[in-house]
């Protein structure tokens, strides 16, 4: 079993979508996609800011 729990969250922290998913492994293929700068990036409240 493969689990998979994502969230989308707005600027301010607030919950757009969140997910919880359960696949079989036998039928689960996951494919990686690399951020470009034409892809906003949706910020994690839940990563420390960095200090600078």
């Amino acid at each position: 079993m493969v689990k998979i729990v994502s969230n989308i969250f707005s600027i301010d922290g607030d919950i757009l979508m969140a997910n919880n998913a359960l696949y079989r492994g036998d039928m689960f293929v996951m494919e990686r996609v690399e951020q470009t700068p034409a892809v906003p990036v949706i910020p994690d409240p839940t990563r420390p800011k960095d200090r600078h």
